[in-house]
């Protein structure tokens, strides 16, 4: 079990999020700790083009598919399958590489990739996130 407080950003905002970091077996890279949004509402998990190309994944537009966010609105985004590191365990997962996240967070986990994995607990009264 881990227990990781809430995060506040720099305009004041608590936010759930917990330091992870994302590997790519094909190059054998691995970021270092990225703050990562945990989102429930996610089907997948997702990362900034940015993070993907860094580990070396080559983001492919013949092979962009359409995903839809809270808002409704769509964005093309490209599957690719990263190593995620979080609360001491290591596993694959699929996750939409997009060219359309925000500065923060660069890393958005979901239910695949994060609630498939653990069970998540967000204590929003106490500001803590608890993955078991």
């Amino acid at each position: 079990m881990a227990v990781f407080p809430f995060i506040k950003t720099t305009d004041g905002v608590i936010k759930p999020a917990i330091q992870a970091r994302l590997g790519y077996k094909k190059t054998h890279k691995v970021t270092p700790f990225i703050f990562s949004l945990i989102d429930s509402g996610a089907d997948y998990s997702y990362c900034s083009y940015s993070i993907a190309s860094y580990l070396g994944f080559r983001y492919n537009p013949h092979k962009e598919i359409n995903s839809t966010a809270a808002n409704n609105k769509s964005f093309k985004s490209v599957k690719g399958v990263f190593i995620i590191h979080v609360a001491g365990k290591m596993f694959e997962s699929p996750i939409l590489v997009t060219k359309v996240l925000p500065p923060f967070p660069q890393v958005i986990l979901g239910i695949r990739g994060l609630f498939d994995q653990f069970r998540v607990c967000l204590d929003v009264k106490n500001n803590a996130i608890e993955i078991i």
